[in-house]
């Protein structure tokens, strides 16, 4: 759970995806989703591993208030992980982390693509 506070704390300070992003334009907007992912994918995986739902938004719930505003968009990461099914074959964990990891990148892309 360390290594998930840690990538939603580093991802918390940037814009919202869909939101402009700041200076550095397209290479900052892609940073940031790729942020997005790595953070979507140790939310999977910790849903694959078997952390509660609970657990997680009192993960979520310790990032500092400074970065409030991206607190929802994370609690809405964590429900859309946890609305997949959980395996327990380690191929399939895999894959459904690769997978959904993959997803919140492309969306996040989406949505700032009127941006630039």
């Amino acid at each position: 759970m360390k290594s998930l506070i840690l990538a939603l704390a580093i991802a918390a300070p940037g814009n919202a995806p869909n939101q402009p992003p700041s200076n550095g334009g397209e290479k900052t907007l892609v940073k940031q989703c790729t942020i997005y992912k790595e953070g979507a994918a140790q939310i999977m995986l910790g849903r694959q591993k078997g952390v509660s739902l609970e657990r997680m938004m009192e993960e979520i719930n310790k990032i500092s208030s400074e970065y409030t505003a991206n607190k929802s968009l994370w609690k809405s990461i964590v429900l859309s992980a946890y609305k997949m099914p959980r395996y327990r074959q380690e191929s399939l964990v895999e894959r459904a982390v690769e997978e959904f990891s993959r997803q919140v990148q492309i969306k996040c892309l989406e949505a700032a693509q009127g941006v630039l």
